[in-house]
């Protein structure tokens, strides 16, 4: 009887021992699961935390221009929220740290300065008889820009009349005649593009259109897209215009020059 109860007194040790032990496992997981938690929310605390800012554009030259950055911005940072200020040429930024600086980094490579180009088209005019003349025509066109150069003249062509009260009054709208170029430009120094539209107009006649004396225009036009690199020449094509007043044709070839700008 006595062996059984000190059996069972060491049974009960064990057992206590034992729990003893279990507990403080217990305490210290409970603990680290208490210390694991503070530092995810610490951590959470510190991934989150969003200050404001304002970027502003520098080489941006047109509204289009602006919103195609901020675009790439939003594109970019799809959780920071972002709006731009056309008046001020400015992004407001509210996002972490980390967006900002990459939204800093994204408009370093984006926001340049827009490179422009001189685009010179040459015309070598012959026939009638005449020496061959050359004239030489430069515009500066911007990379994505277009340009645009008239020379000639304005003619007035009456469109219709009306009378008021005894009063006629006529309505009258102004052509340009002679020599019209224009150019857009894409792409860099490595690949440029270049879409042009060369036009040479003259009057050749007139004719009567209901007590009307309104002038008959003729038109060449030379259009076409050119691949070609920095400093080098190309040649368009040719324009095939009636002479004025005499007998046969002038030939004019087109080329173009383009070259970095200043």
């Amino acid at each position: 009887m006595m062996r059984t109860c000190d059996e069972g007194v060491r049974r009960r040790g064990i057992s206590a021992r034992v729990l003893g032990i279990v507990t403080v496992m217990v305490a210290i997981a409970a603990s680290a699961g208490v210390t694991a938690r503070a530092a995810d929310v610490n951590g959470t605390v510190k991934a989150e935390a969003k200050s404001y800012e304002t970027l502003y554009l520098n080489s941006a030259t047109t509204r289009s221009d602006a919103f195609d950055i901020v675009t790439d911005l939003r594109n970019m940072l799809p959780k920071a929220k972002l709006f731009y200020v056309p008046r001020q040429h400015a992004v407001s930024i509210y996002g972490t740290a980390d967006e900002i600086v990459l939204a800093k980094q994204v408009l370093a490579g984006v926001d340049r300065p827009v490179k422009s180009y001189k685009v010179t088209y040459t015309f070598t005019e012959t026939g009638d008889g005449q020496a061959a003349k050359t004239q030489h025509i430069a515009m500066l066109v911007a990379s994505g820009e277009t340009a645009e150069v008239k020379q000639g003249t304005r003619v007035p062509i009456v469109t219709g009349s009306s009378d008021s009260g005894g009063k006629v009054e006529t309505q009258v709208q102004y052509l340009d005649l002679g020599l019209i170029i224009r150019a857009k430009l894409s792409g860099g120094p490595g690949h440029l593009e270049l879409d042009s539209r060369v036009g040479r107009s003259q009057t050749v006649a007139k004719q009567t259109v209901e007590g009307i004396q309104d002038p008959v225009i003729q038109q060449t036009t030379l259009t076409g897209t050119s691949t070609l690199a920095v400093g080098e020449t190309m040649s368009l094509g040719s324009l095939d215009i009636p002479a004025s007043g005499m007998v046969g044709e002038r030939h004019v070839n087109v080329a173009v020059t383009v070259e970095p700008a200043g």
